[in-house]
């Protein structure tokens, strides 16, 4: 059974063949809906309009069964509510000496027809109960017929208020069906499969274009990201259905704008990219996170963000920047008084008796280079990464569980492990000539 209409605002307009593949699926989706999509690919027909019941049809010597054949009764075309009586007046004759045939001379007329209207009257047990289940079955099929109408009604209302007039002109004439304007659409402005997955590899490949350093613009190209990743795995493009590779290409593309982002978040992330378990939408999302966390940071000044503004934020968690953590000590050397300043200076003075604190921020020259420690992700030197070197942690530092777990992992990585191992010497030989 069709199901009712269903109000809706269109809001898709074919207006060009760019527009097919949307169009498209919009109204087959509205067919869908309305349980008229067989109808509207032309997989299944419109049924015709059913016949009301007849008297004639369930008359004594005439009704069938319940459930026989009234359903397509009802379906055929109309017919007479009234009844021939048919008296055929047999003849008696006698054959004479030749052969020949004689009529007896009182031989009633040879026939006599008359018509009567059929009432209720006529209908025996069984046919009164035949006929009120074939007006029941006619409920029911007019119900659909009704239903299928409205379907139809609420597609072509689709077809005139989304197509461009020139395409309706030459494929939308008014004695087509919705069937038969479909496939005139789909023959004029469709696209080809192959060149429709052509247009998605591009449409991808274009969304892949490094996005500008405006945090603003950065979530409009997010979005336009999200649209041309969705359509290209829809046709099952290589490069937007295996995960690594769609994951890579999102970063190397963000790269340029959120290094450090970058950097964490592909540590943070690599097992679930291996394994498939995370989706473009995860990704777009947590970007897109960090990126109103940068806004709300410029409040008041120029949107505009340097390369390696975001920091290692991700999955709806803060990274734990270091250099911000060590504010409060800051505060607390800010006082008047010297013996509280020399207590703090002696009490950051790490093990190797060097006076420069590890904790402290980046100096000039790195805050040039923004690269972030292949330990933790962090945008700070591995000499001064306390995941890297945890006895050089000044009092009262908590480590991020997050970042801790990928400074593990990566410290576990030979060439990692080596650059760690060769500060500690240099600091050891350093600490001795002292």
């Amino acid at each position: 059974m069709v199901s009712q209409s269903i109000g809706d605002t269109f809001t898709t307009v074919l207006k060009g063949p760019s527009d097919w593949e949307t169009w498209s699926n919009a109204i087959l989706k509205k067919a869908s809906q309305l349980e008229a999509l067989d109808l509207l690919l032309g997989n299944e027909s419109f049924m015709p309009k059913p016949r009301l019941p007849s008297l004639a049809d369930h008359a004594k010597g005439n009704n069938t069964t319940a459930g026989t054949n009234n359903a397509e009764n009802i379906t055929r075309g109309p017919a007479l509510n009234t009844r021939s009586r048919r008296e055929n007046i047999t003849q008696d004759s006698t054959q004479t000496l030749d052969g020949s045939n004689q009529s007896v001379a009182n031989s009633p007329p040879p026939t006599e027809t008359t018509s009567t209207a059929i009432t209720m009257t006529d209908l025996d047990a069984e046919g009164k109960e035949s006929l009120k289940y074939a007006e029941r079955q006619y409920d029911r099929l007019f119900a659909n017929y009704r239903a299928q109408i409205r379907a139809k009604d609420t597609i072509n209302d689709f077809i005139e208020k989304t197509v461009a007039p020139h395409y309706k002109d030459t494929c939308c004439k008014y004695d087509m069906t919705i069937t038969e304007m479909y496939q005139a659409l789909k023959e004029q402005v469709g696209v080809s499969t192959n060149r429709a997955n052509f247009l998605a590899r591009e449409a991808y490949r274009a969304a892949l274009k490094p996005p500008t350093k405006n945090a603003k613009e950065l979530e409009k190209w997010v979005e336009q990201w999200e649209k041309a990743i969705a359509a290209a795995q829809s046709k099952n493009i290589a490069e937007a259905t295996s995960t690594d590779t769609w994951f890579a290409d999102f970063l190397d593309a963000v790269d340029s704008v959120a290094s450090g982002w970058v950097t964490a978040y592909r540590m943070a992330n690599q097992t679930a990219v291996n394994n498939n378990k995370i989706t473009f939408r995860t990704v777009g999302n947590d970007f897109r996170d960090e990126v109103r966390r940068i806004l709300r940071s410029q409040v008041g000044s120029h949107p505009r963000i340097a390369k390696g503004t975001f920091g290692p934020t991700f999955n709806g968690k803060n990274g734990d920047y270091i250099p911000h953590a060590d504010q409060e000590n800051n505060k607390k050397r800010r006082n008047n008084s010297n013996e509280g300043w020399d207590a703090s200076k002696k009490a950051k003075v790490p093990p190797s008796g060097r006076q420069e604190r590890p904790g402290d921020g980046p100096s000039h020259d790195e805050r040039l280079t923004r690269k972030p420690c292949p330990i933790c992700g962090l945008l700070h030197a591995l000499k001064r990464c306390f995941y890297a070197f945890p006895e050089k942690a000044w009092s009262g530092w908590t480590p991020n569980p997050d970042v801790q777990e990928i400074a593990k992992k990566n410290l576990m990585v030979p060439k990692f492990g080596e650059q760690v191992e060769a500060i500690k010497q240099a600091e050891t030989a350093e600490k001795n000539t002292d």
